[in-house]
This record gives structure tokens, sequence and C-alpha cells, in this order.
């Protein structure tokens, strides 16, 4: 404050000076005086104090909510690439129970499950093989005849890079999205950079992700060994004794990306990968000249990194740093108040941003419609249950529940009706269970009942009639004027399993035995039921290769009343040629049996 301002509060506040004639100097008010300026003072120093605090503390809210982000980001992300490794798995099923499948009837698997429909980021699907030197003959002369990818130019079937190696890694059948171009038929895979990730995984039993990239153009790449009769072997030298080749997926980053960034616009994505030398990144959205980031570590070489705007702004440039500081300096008595506003007002937002993180949380894992437990949080406690199991020797199980007539409900009353009676079937099946067992929701109208230890005192069976017995009573819901009834079936798995998933499918095999075999009924899975599966599917592809290959022809054959020898009716009779016959032997077949007839 300089002098001449000085000057002025003292005449304003004490009056004419000392020496003025006719106002005698006042002593207490130059006191009151030197107070109002310490707590002027006091109050500017708490105020610009209070002003920098808020500053920072907003600062740090957005720090805090960008990494939230940034976790949830990286979290879709790793989700979707284990929704990638369900689709590999279910290959491996496929090579499992069809060995050497040709590139048509591994096409009619691709679209059978839908898988490029149904998986948008999807780009290609392979079987690759391990070939030996001894029998790369072998498998040219196999490859020119039903080729997985293009041939050299003059049609014969070259190795790349070229050169004799004991062994070769090459795509048995493939399948590309329309439009992408297939890897040549010849890539050694074992002879790149995915080979000793190949070899690693062959060993190991365990699938893993990384770039890969033919040309100029880099993807990611799923691979998940497989192994005889769909199991892994406990032991390295049984895996590779009964190792059969490795599912590939081809993955188009860019979707991936922009599908964990559909929920945060805002911010730029980089998902990189770096082992040794090799250093490969993949990037979404633009990323800010001066900005903030977070890095998270997905393990196996793999980092996430998000890039968000820098909120860099002073103490004048904050419109709420202002308040405090302009009512401060004027306000100077409210000081202490102020201070505690923005005390209390820092650690409100440091618990409402705790509560969203947990909310979050809860969201990624919980199904929203039930509030039940999701497939990965199902997946997640199925491997504790087991790693229990394993370790306390106690019993465990598990029930896969599907409503039988939820489909007539869906299409009679639409699906808000369907979706309230989902959330009364999830009630009651918590209401059924044990405050220690799990329920949770995979989808649709399928749930999932976890057992372990007390709850199968009385057996599986058991709690599974109890579950029945829940559902028996009417449903009175709000889109229906008349309660509704539901049944439902069960399939059991019960004891260790070496995956959540292997569980899962036994618990679901046993779950298509109890609906083939009626309404309202539980059935434990056994090791024969498998092979009923797999002998309907072959019995399924078989008849569909006779209808292609046109082995059916219909017969009329005529009833006679043979007191009078008069027609009475014709019996239409569905009849084929044998198997691996072709069209023109059919129908001598069916010229024969023609004939036969008359």
């Amino acid at each position: 404050m300089d002098d001449a301002r000085t000057a002025a509060i003292d005449r304003v506040v004490l009056g004419p000076p000392a020496n003025s004639p006719g106002r005698p100097v006042n002593p207490r008010r130059r006191i009151w005086l030197a107070v109002a300026g310490l707590l002027v003072a006091v109050g500017a120093l708490g105020s610009v104090m209070a002003a920098r605090a808020v500053t920072q503390n907003d600062a740090q809210k957005a720090r805090q909510t960008f990494t939230a982000a940034s976790t949830e980001i990286a979290s879709t992300l790793k989700l979707t690439i284990e929704h990638e490794q369900d689709l590999s798995v279910a290959a491996g099923a496929f090579f499992v129970g069809n060995a050497h499948p040709s590139g048509t009837q591994f096409a009619q698997w691709i679209s059978s499950v839908r898988a490029f429909q149904r998986y948008p980021e999807l780009q290609g699907l392979a079987e690759i093989v391990m070939v030996p030197a001894a029998q790369l003959s072998a498998f040219a002369a196999r490859a020119v005849a039903d080729p997985a990818g293009p041939l050299a130019a003059d049609g014969t079937f070259q190795v790349v890079p070229a050169g004799s190696r004991p062994y070769y890694c090459f795509e048995a059948v493939s399948q590309s999205r329309a439009g992408e171009a297939p890897t040549p038929a010849g890539v050694d895979y074992c002879d790149t950079a995915l080979g000793p990730i190949l070899l690693k995984a062959r060993e190991s039993g365990q699938g893993a992700y990384l770039p890969f990239g033919t040309g100029k153009t880099t993807e990611l790449v799923v691979g998940i060994p497989i192994y005889q009769g769909g199991v892994v072997p406990t032991s390295a030298n049984a895996r590779n004794a009964a190792f059969i080749g490795w599912t590939g997926i081809e993955i188009r980053p860019s979707v991936l990306l922009a599908a964990a960034l559909a929920d945060h616009p805002g911010p730029a994505v980089a998902f990189q990968y770096t082992s040794g030398s090799t250093k490969v990144t993949f990037k979404m959205g633009a990323v800010p000249a001066r900005g903030q980031s977070v890095t998270i570590d997905l393990h196996n070489g793999w980092h996430v990194r998000t890039f968000g705007a820098m909120i860099a702004r002073g103490v004048l440039g904050d419109p709420y740093s202002l308040v405090p500081l302009v009512g401060g300096i004027l306000l100077s008595l409210l000081l202490g108040a102020l201070l505690y506003l923005l005390g209390t007002s820092r650690s409100r937002a440091v618990l409402q941003l705790h509560e969203r993180t947990g909310q979050l949380r809860h969201q990624a894992l919980h199904d929203s419609l039930t509030g039940l437990p999701n497939r990965a949080l199902i997946l997640d406690r199925i491997d504790q249950m087991l790693a229990r199991a394993r370790r306390t020797h106690v019993s465990v199980a598990a029930l896969f529940l599907d409503l039988d007539n939820f489909k007539d409900i869906n299409d009679s009353l639409g699906h808000s009706a369907g979706d309230q009676l989902l959330a009364a079937v999830g009630v009651r099946l918590s209401g059924a269970l044990r405050e220690d067992d799990t329920v949770g929701r995979l989808g649709g109208d399928e749930f999932v009942v976890l057992l372990e230890g007390p709850s199968l005192a009385a057996g599986s069976e058991a709690v599974a009639g109890r579950i029945l017995d829940a559902l028996d009573a009417p449903f009175e819901i709000e889109s229906s004027e008349v309660p509704l009834s539901v049944a439902a079936s069960i399939g059991i798995a019960e004891g260790d399993r070496s995956s959540s998933e292997e569980l899962l499918r036994d618990a679901d095999i046993a779950l298509y035995q109890a609906k083939a075999g009626g309404r309202r009924r539980a059935v434990v899975y056994a090791s024969s039921m498998q092979h009923a599966v797999d002998q309907q599917r072959i019995l399924a592809v078989d008849l569909h290769r006779a209808l292609q290959a046109g082995q059916f022809f219909l017969l009329y054959q005529p009833s006679v009343e043979l007191s009078t020898g008069v027609f009475t009716g014709v019996e239409a009779l569905l009849r084929s040629g044998r198997v691996g016959r072709g069209k023109e032997a059919c129908a001598k077949d069916r010229d024969d049996a023609h004939r036969d007839q008359v």
C-alpha cells in the first residue's frame, strides 16, 4: 500500500492528523486500524491459500477422474480380448472334434457360429499345425488341393521364408473376413516373431496375444494351443505328446480401441507391446500436445496408456477460486467458515470419487438387469472355488439353469415382461440358497449357481430340487395381468476341473441332456454325455453333407387291402444312397429302388 493510500485511509478512519485544528487524536482508532489491517492481511492470506487449495483440489479431482476412466478403458480392452479367447476356445473344440477339416467344413462352422457377425473386430481365424520336415511334401500336396491361403504365382506351395528347418508351422485351414487379404498359404509362423510365443504356449498350455504383421499392416493375434480330447495335459511332456495345433485369431486393434473408448470420447489411448527390441503401439484418438497420461500394465509385455488434456489454471483463471479469494478479502471475519467449507467440500469430493469408482467396479462385474454377478465375476469365483477345493479337498459343483418356456413369454408379452421375470427369478434363486453360495447370470435366461462345502452336504441334486421347488410358484409381474408360471432345467457338473470354462462347459452339456429328457429336470454330468454330443454333431454334419450331395430321394409305397386287392393309400418314404457315393450313383440307387417297387 503506497503512502498516499495510507494517508487517505488514516484520514477516513482516524480523522484529521494531530496537527490539524479542531480534531483531537484518538489513540484507540490507531489500535483498531492495526487490528483491522492485521485481520485484512490474515484474511487475504487465508483467502489466497484457500483459493490455491481449491485449484489444487480441482486438479486432483480431475486427475483421479482421469485415472478411473483410464482403468475402465484398460479393463474394457482386457475383457474384450478375453472375449476373443472364448472364440478361440470354441474353435479349438471344433478342431478337436474334426481331425483334418477341409476349408469348406471350417467355413461352414464359421458361418454356423456367426463369428464375423458377433465379433466385428475379427479379421481372420485359422488352425496352425506343426509339420516336421519329413512330412513337408505330404502337407504341401494337401495344401495345393485345399489351400488355406493364396498359393505361389505358379500354383505351387512354397515355404515363406524359404529354407530347410526341422519343423514348420503352417495354416491348415483359415477363413478371412470378406474384403480382407488372407495370409499366403506357405508362411512359416515358427520362423516369424510369433514362433517363440507359439512354442511357449504349446509347452505351457496357455494362450497368448501379441502383435503380428506380414506386411506394412500390424494386427493383433490371439493364439491358444489345442490338445487331443480338448483337455490340457498336466505335464509338459504330455502336452507335447497330445498337441494338435494352435487356433490363431487375427484382430483389428482399431475396432478394439474404438469399443474401449465408446463411453470415453475425450481421452486418447495407446495399446503398447514391448519385448526386447520389439515395440509395437496401436493408437486411437488425438494425443494433446500438453496433457496428462496414465499407464496400466496388463502383463505379458502389454501396457495401456491413456492420454488426456491437462487442466492447468492459476488462481485467477479458476472461477471457483475467485469466490473464496474475493469473499475472504471483503469478509475477513468469515474466514474461518470459508476455510471450513473448503475443507469439507474437498472431503466430499474425495468421498464421491471413491463411491463412483466402486460403482464402476460393481457395474463391470455384475449384470445390470438382476444385479447378480456376470460372466467375468462368475469365472473368477469358479477359479477361486476350484483353488480352494484343491487345497482343502472340499466338494464343489456348478449348476447351469435355463428357463424352459422363457422365449414364449418374451414373444407373447414382450421384452419388458421378460426382463421383469428374469429379475424375479434372480431373487427367487438367491432366496433358495445359502448366503455363501453364488448365483450369477450369464445372459438371456441362463443362470449359474456355485456350491461348495456345507452346501453340498445333502448332494447337488437336492439343491437342484430345492431350486426347482422355489420356481414352482407363479410369478406376479406388472407387465402381465395373470401370474406367470415357468419351468427350469438344470445341468450339474461336480468335482475338480482344470479351468472354470471346463466346469461351465460340462454343466452346459448336462443341461442339454436335461432339456432333451423333458422339462423341470436336473441331470448330473457324466463323461458319456460328451461322446453323445460329439456323435450328434457328427450326425448333423453327415446329414448336411448328404443333402448337399443329393443323396436323398422319395419313394412311394402303396397300402393294399389284402382281402380285396384295393389300394387304400400311399406312404411317402425319404431314403438316401450310400454315404460317400456321388449324385450319379445315388440316381442309380433311386432308379433301382423304383424298379424294385414296380
